[in-house]
């Protein structure tokens, strides 16, 4: 079984640069069948990546699918969607993220501690329920689940 690693280093430009080896060679390292991508459990040549050429915006209503309507977290809403949307993302790295983006948005449109206070409320209440229901069919289609199964596709890893 060939041996594959990444190496990330900077460009001239200060870009970052990632070049995959395989059996420490780079010459064999062009990918035809996209490999390198895979992401496998433990023990198993098989995983999901990415599908390529998907346009997450037509999969994702980019709506926060709250009781209040509350406009306040629209920004934070449509990043954890994406985070959804983006295959083998970790559904409680997704809501952990979106519970500290709905934090920044508090204090960004908060100007008093009532205010602060009452938004910091309303953060733990969304953070609950994307617990409780971000994989349930109470969250249709924008379920982890399905979002997940719309963007992922089968890959082998070597």
């Amino acid at each position: 079984m060939a041996s594959v690693t990444r190496r990330i280093s900077n460009t001239k430009q200060g870009m970052l640069n990632s070049e995959v080896f395989v059996q420490n060679n780079t010459i064999s390292a062009i990918d035809i069948l996209g490999l390198s991508e895979c992401e496998c459990l433990k023990g198993s040549n098989m995983g999901k990546r990415q599908k390529e050429n998907i346009n997450i915006d037509d999969i994702i209503d980019n709506k926060c699918t709250a009781p209040t309507g509350d406009i306040v977290f629209i920004h934070a809403c449509q990043i954890h969607d994406q985070c959804y949307a983006t295959c083998n993302n970790d559904r409680a790295a997704c809501d952990w993220t979106f519970y500290m983006n709905m934090q920044k948005d508090c204090e960004k449109n908060c100007d008093g501690v009532i205010c602060l206070t009452a938004c910091y409320i309303d953060a733990n209440m969304y953070y609950v329920a994307v617990r409780a229901f971000g994989d349930s069919p109470v969250a249709g289609d924008q379920s982890y689940s399905k979002l997940q199964e719309a963007v992922c596709e089968d890959c082998c890893c070597i």
